[in-house]
């Protein structure tokens, strides 16, 4: 009743998928691979962390002169 229902293999998506177990084997430092590393891996978390702690300490300065003009 099941008969007959073997998917073609595409040998475009077999390549690209052995390609992607082997990536630790075949890659490459490159200039380019560095600059991607320097801008995603260290420049933009540390912006963001940068970003999110002098929002931080401004909304504290903004509470702290709030309770003493509170006093």
């Amino acid at each position: 009743m099941g008969g007959g229902m073997e998917a073609n293999k595409n040998r475009w998506v077999e390549e690209w998928g052995a390609s992607r177990e082997n990536l630790e084997y075949n890659f490459r430092w490159t200039r380019r691979n560095f600059a991607l590393v320097g801008i995603f891996g260290i420049a933009i978390p540390v912006l963001v962390y940068k970003g999110i702690v002098k929002e931080f300490l401004s909304y504290c300065r903004l509470l702290v002169s709030k309770t003493e003009l509170a006093r």
